[in-house]
């Protein structure tokens, strides 16, 4: 640089040759002392930025994914947020496949939380991996505001991953331990557009402020947090790009007790904050009841009952979820509720035929054996797959 700076004109012969000054444009010097001058927000350490290649030059029109001027989305409020239809997930091929999600259909609204319970093996994790595309459906319709997101390209789906994120249960597997938590924030703000390094900076500062972590926390890696803290960071990854609903799948089964009344807290204030629909995975009624509006009963990959969580808690009408609430712990004696009897034990194989439950159930009938029940009303807004109910 000096070199080509400092070029030397030939001088006469004999004489001493004369050095020529860079010539430099205004503008270009105008511009390198702006860039000395601009400030850099908390967390950015101060040293020479990295060269920016040309397809990552910054947005001038402001319409980056961080970028604060982004409208909001219009919602039409006739459609529900979130309309899942006939959905099958299907392991395997032939006499050997495993049907895990078995025509489940239900519905999130904007700002909505829905619960999603049932025993280890029902289907509940594959159901909420293939609303997000993450898992093949073999049947079935997915559809955010009335567009069926499982028919689309993938480049058309692009829009549609920004607006449905996912907690993952594993809050160490679901991060890369070779990245610091700067680039595990800034990824997908880097992957949906925003090619401004001091917005995706500040939007990653925001989001460490909204989980509760310190700014110096950017240049960590994973193994160098808690579980707790690992949670916050998969939470705080998931509301980076502004989404309109999270699949929480089991975010605190693997945490302590009270570090699980600490995520809660927290989704709640986010929830409320940012207005998130949110479809939240777990087996433990405690916390679904504490953390939803609405509450899905899942069995052997069939929604079998549906309800606001306090008619569901109130007036259970099918056996399994009430054999579910009897086994929920009091610490009160006097409220235990006596163990529910069921016949043998949980099982991923269904019947040929008749309701899913019938081999466990001890009120089943020749109806049942013979009919698989379909969700019904059985009150406003309380549906229930089962003959007896």
């Amino acid at each position: 640089m000096r070199a080509a700076c400092a070029r030397r004109r030939s001088a006469p012969r004999g004489g001493t040759p004369a050095p020529t000054a860079c010539r430099r444009s205004p503008g270009r010097s105008a511009r390198r002392s702006g860039r000395r001058a601009a400030a850099s927000p908390p967390g950015v350490r101060a040293r020479r930025p990295p060269a920016i290649l040309p397809h990552h030059r910054s947005n001038p029109a402001g319409r980056g994914v961080g970028s604060p001027a982004r409208q909001p989305r219009r919602r039409n409020a006739s459609v529900s947020l979130l309309s899942v239809e006939d959905l099958v997930v299907r392991y395997g091929q032939g006499a050997g496949a495993v049907q895990a999600v078995d025509g489940v259909t239900f519905t999130v609204g904007a700002g909505e939380a829905v619960g999603l319970v049932g025993e280890s093996g029902c289907g509940k994790s594959s159901l909420g991996r293939a609303i997000l595309r993450l898992q093949p459906a073999a049947a079935g319709a997915v559809r955010v505001e009335g567009t069926d997101i499982l028919s689309l390209p993938e480049r058309r789906l692009v829009p549609y991953r920004r607006r449905l994120q996912m907690v993952f249960q594993d809050p160490f597997g679901a991060l890369n331990p070779r990245q610091t938590l700067a680039r595990l924030l800034e990824t997908p703000l880097r992957v949906h557009g925003e090619r401004d390094p001091l917005a995706r900076r500040r939007r990653s500062l925001e989001m460490l402020a909204r989980v509760g972590l310190p700014a110096a926390a950017l240049h960590r890696y994973p193994h160098e947090f808690s579980g707790g803290q690992r949670q916050r960071i998969g939470i705080a990854r998931a509301l980076m790009l502004r989404p309109d609903l999270v699949v929480c799948d089991e975010p605190v089964s693997a945490l302590d007790v009270s570090i699980q009344a600490q995520i809660l807290n927290l989704l709640v204030e986010l929830r409320g904050e940012l207005g998130l629909a949110c479809l939240f995975i777990s087996h433990d009624l405690s916390v679904v009841r504490y953390f939803a509006d609405r509450v899905l009963v899942m069995y052997l990959g069939r929604i079998v009952e549906s309800a606001d969580h306090a008619t569901l808690w109130a007036a259970p009408r099918h056996p399994y979820t009430q054999a579910l609430l009897a086994a929920v712990p009091r610490a009160d004696p006097a409220r235990r509720t006596p163990p529910a009897a069921l016949r043998g034990d949980s099982g991923t194989a269904r019947p040929a035929t008749g309701c899913r439950f019938r081999p466990r159930c001890t009120a089943a009938g020749p109806h049942c054996a013979t009919h698989d029940p379909a969700l019904r009303a059985v009150a406003p807004g309380h549906f229930v797959a089962c003959h007896l109910a």
